[in-house]
Formats: C-alpha cells, sequence, structure tokens
C-alpha cells in the first residue's frame, strides 16, 4: 500500500510541477525533493544531473541565441524550463531509489506485465552498453577520432535496436510461457 501512496504522491508532483509556474514554487519543490532525499541527496542530484544536464545545455543555448538574435529576454523562460525540468528529473531519480514500481503496479496486472518487461529490457541494454563500451575502449590503442565515435554510436544503434525487437520478444514468450497473458 505504501508503495501506491509514494507512486500516487510522485505523479501528483509531476502534474503539479507541470502546471505550475511560479518560480519559487518550481524552487521550493527541487529544494523538498532534496530534504526527502536525505542522505541520498547527493546521488539523486547527480543521478538527476546526468540525466538533463547535456539536453538542457543545448536547449537553453539555442533558445538563448535564438532568443538574443531576436532581441528578446529569455532569462525567466529559460529559469523556469530548467527548473521544472530538474525539479522533475529530482523527483523521478529519488521515486526510483525508494520505490519497488512491481509493488505499486500490482493493482493493475497489464501494468506489472508492463514494468516487468521494461525493467528486463533496461537491465539488458544496461549490460550491452557497458560491453559495447568497454570493447571500444580495450580495442583502441590510441585516441578515438570523432570518425571513429560515430561509427561505434552507428553500430551500436544498430545493435540496441535489433536487440531492442529480439528481447522484448523472449520476455513475452517467458512470460505467455507463465501464464501472464489471458489469451
Amino acid at each position: 500500500m505504501r508503495q501506491r501512496i509514494l507512486l500516487l504522491v510522485y505523479a501528483t508532483a509531476v502534474i503539479a510541477l507541470s502546471a505550475v509556474h511560479d518560480l519559487r514554487f518550481l524552487a521550493g519543490a527541487g529544494i523538498a525533493v532534496y530534504g526527502l532525499a536525505g542522505r541520498d541527496a547527493w546521488r539523486v542530484a547527480r543521478r538527476a544531473g546526468a540525466a538533463v544536464l547535456l539536453f538542457t545545455a543545448v536547449v537553453s543555448l539555442s533558445y538563448a541565441l535564438v532568443s538574443w538574435a531576436q532581441g528578446a529576454s529569455c532569462g525567466k523562460y529559460l529559469l523556469r524550463t530548467n527548473l521544472r525540468v530538474f525539479a522533475l528529473a529530482s523527483a523521478t531519480a529519488l521515486l526510483v531509489r525508494r520505490i519497488d514500481l512491481g509493488r505499486a503496479l500490482a493493482f493493475s496486472p497489464a501494468l506489472g506485465r508492463l514494468a516487468t518487461i521494461t525493467a528486463a529490457q533496461i537491465r539488458a541494454f544496461r549490460r550491452l552498453g557497458d560491453d559495447l563500451r568497454l570493447g571500444l575502449r580495450s580495442r583502441t590503442l590510441g585516441p578515438l577520432r570523432l570518425r571513429d565515435l560515430h561509427r561505434h554510436a552507428a553500430a551500436s544503434g544498430s545493435l540496441l535496436l535489433e536487440q531492442a525487437v529480439e528481447r522484448s520478444a523472449e520476455v513475452t514468450r517467458a512470460m505467455r510461457s507463465r501464464g501472464a497473458f489471458d489469451d
């Protein structure tokens, strides 16, 4: 029951953070997330930052350049957007640390199956991504050129897409053989 309540609180927080535009509210929500995280605050911040830093930097820089070229001010908008994104990412990182999604979604068999398939895919792709990264590093004598990184990314993307289809079919067959689907 506690897991469901935490999931409901998270869903409510996502809706509130998406709907409210007040800077004080967004900043307060971010501070509240880290207050709730307690000793895990640094880990939550690191995970949230890693998830959104590159994206928000590119979007913010692009928006600032376009606004500058048009002679418009965008500081308040960028601050609001980045506070919202970081608060949402932090809340999500905290949720991942504190909730057992399988128990939280136990009320719905379909959502439970979806969570199981998703978790299996995440674990498999994390391991595969680590293997690809370590394989590139172990087979390279000198510094990598940009061309090599592009080739590696293209080959990795192709492999990951192929594996996604294969693994999802495999997990679905395994769940069907265990009676998870009422066909």
